[in-house]
């Protein structure tokens, strides 16, 4: 298990965008820092389920159920998305 999702998995990641709209596979984000951002189907869907009622293990779980992936290659891209939507301000994580 990777250790940085095993400290972050029981955080509960919480939206700071502004604006966000779904056109076709990519979601256009308008966040706090003012910026345009295009994310992936994937990333997309991990934002929308940042709504601070989901812990990241929660949203593995969802992911799990809902992709066919295998669970430490789930573990790792939800670290770096979870990783890239803090630094562009878009989560912040609540214990």
């Amino acid at each position: 298990m990777n250790i940085v999702y095993k400290w972050m998995s029981s955080k509960k990641p919480i939206q700071l965008v502004i604006k966000c709209r779904k056109e076709g596979d990519f979601s256009i984000v308008y966040g706090k820092t003012l910026e345009i951002c295009y994310l992936n189907k994937t990333s997309g869907l991990v934002l929308s389920l940042c709504n601070g009622k989901n812990s990241i293990a929660d949203i593995r779980n969802y992911m799990l159920a809902h992709f066919e992936v295998e669970a430490s290659e789930l573990e790792d891209d939800l670290v770096n998305i979870i990783r890239d939507l803090q630094w562009k301000q878009m989560v912040v994580l609540e214990e």
